[in-house]
């Protein structure tokens, strides 16, 4: 990465995270303050000065009926508020999530009733966390329910992510290639999951990893190495340095 900084390449990190738990990873890598695309795409805030280029929360009406509906099945929800996460009570999912994210996320009961009381705390995104099976069924009932409001994406087999069906990791991509001047086949993007299929459409050239889903690996150009920092490494070796020592 810092080899293809040096050649004035922009490298940013797209991801379903929280802003705050990105930007950790963007100092690691010394990427500077460059906009980074969060929340599947949801948000994009620059790393270090926290410049909010672009927002699209999940509408209101839309964010209680996912909290609804999981509140009638019993499933967990949580949603994500001032760059953190709320949660309707303290358990497995909720530790899970805090322990992944390095957040430490906040206890509000029943998700529908806080946004009902908080209508400006307008969620960047709402995450289901359950057992696979459950995932499967839910996508199909909250597609009926949602219509094409919402984008349902799978980043794990037990993570089901909501967002304003008007952004996407795909969509956040190409907004930030125009706003930097940058063409379409120019970009390069990998990915790993579910939630990379549109921005891995987008990207002139795309990589996916070798242990990605059959799905991903058919959408990219080329399947990397296995482990996401050889992939990548691999990627930007093979395709910015021209295969370059």
């Amino acid at each position: 990465m810092a080899a293809a900084r040096q050649q004035g390449v922009t490298v940013t990190i797209a991801t379903g995270r929280t802003h705050s738990s990105a930007v950790p990873y963007a100092r690691r890598l010394g990427l500077g303050d460059v906009p980074l695309i969060t929340y599947n795409g949801a948000l994009i805030q620059t790393a270090e000065t926290n410049r909010v280029l672009r927002h699209a929360p999940v509408p209101l009406a839309e964010a209680i009926e996912i909290a609804r509906y999981c509140e009638e099945k019993g499933y967990y929800v949580q949603g994500y508020v001032d760059d953190d996460f709320i949660y309707p009570w303290y358990g497995v999912s909720s530790e899970l999530y805090s322990r992944i994210s390095g957040l430490p996320g906040r206890e509000v009961g029943p998700i529908s009733v806080y946004l009902e009381a908080h209508p400006t705390d307008l969620p960047s995104k709402m995450l289901m966390v359950e057992d696979p099976p459950l995932i499967e069924a839910a996508i199909p009932e909250l597609q009926q329910r949602l219509g094409d409001r919402i984008l349902l994406a799978r980043s794990y087999p037990y993570f089901l992510e909501m967002i304003d069906s008007r952004v996407s990791k795909g969509t956040s991509l190409a907004w930030l290639a125009q706003e930097l001047g940058v063409r379409r086949d120019e970009v390069l993007a990998v990915g790993d999951s579910y939630n990379d299929l549109d921005m891995l459409e987008f990207a002139g050239v795309s990589g996916a990893i070798a242990g990605a889903p059959k799905a991903v690996q058919d959408k990219a150009t080329v399947v990397l190495a296995d482990g996401p920092s050889l992939g990548v490494a691999e990627a930007i070796h093979r395709f910015v340095l021209g295969g370059a020592s």
